[in-house]
């Protein structure tokens, strides 16, 4: 089969692109690296665009609403902003992302997993285990994108840190529909703190190089929490 388009990636971006081309007529492959999307290190913190672009797949993995939202600035003094309307809906990324994916199926996208693509030249790219072409591709594979690098788009050199911390019912109370962000922290990078079902996402995104267990063990005691030891 010769494809109209092959996305590189079966994250939320990729998927919702196979889906709407497909529903458009075009033959499309998604290719992603594991052999099943999610597992990213990710809040799974979506807003009301997001939500109305999938709001079947967001409702089917609620974990909890946001209307508050506790901001910092480098771990420094800390403010909590209310909403009268939900800011976020949170929910299990894996079980998200594979939902979307079964979307962009159904509605006639084709994928497969555990597949890498690399560049060949200026504008080739070459696919493992893949006869077929394709005149688009789709780079939705990640901010890091080596064929993103290559092709001269700016790209971040970022590294990641998550766990979903257990908590009893009192600590997660004083989380109830309440978002923690500290932003800048390792330099330009961000933490969180979100209430999910039965525990605490926590994670950090900043450039690579900085400690990120060591800034999220800060920002739990910051918070009045016991340090992580599944970080």
């Amino acid at each position: 089969m010769a494809w109209d388009a092959v996305i590189l990636g079966a994250g939320p971006a990729g998927t919702s692109c196979a889906y709407h081309l497909a529903r458009a007529g075009a033959k499309v492959l998604v290719l992603e690296k594991q052999a099943l999307p999610g597992g990213k290190p990710c809040a799974g913190a979506i807003d009301s665009l997001a939500y109305s672009l999938a709001k079947e797949e967001v409702e089917a993995n609620l974990q909890n609403e946001v209307n508050k939202l506790k901001l910092s600035y480098k771990s420094g003094r800390s403010k909590v902003h209310h909403f009268d309307h939900t800011i976020f809906r949170l929910v299990d990324r894996k079980r998200f992302d594979q939902g979307l994916l079964q979307r962009a199926q159904q509605a006639g996208a084709e994928f497969r997993g555990s597949s890498v693509a690399e560049m060949t030249g200026e504008d080739k790219v070459k696919f493992a285990n893949l006869e077929e072409g394709a005149p688009f591709i789709v780079d939705a594979s990640g901010a890091g994108s080596h064929i993103s690098r290559r092709i001269g788009v700016k790209t971040f050199d970022l590294t990641t840190l998550s766990a979903d911390v257990p908590c009893d019912s009192a600590t997660l109370s004083r989380y109830q529909e309440l978002a923690v962000i500290d932003l800048a922290a390792g330099g330009w990078g961000y933490s969180w703190i979100f209430p999910k079902q039965g525990y605490l996402s926590i994670g950090a995104g900043a450039p690579r190089g900085v400690n990120l267990r060591q800034m999220l063990q800060g920002m739990l005691l910051q918070e009045g929490l016991s340090p992580a030891s599944s970080l």
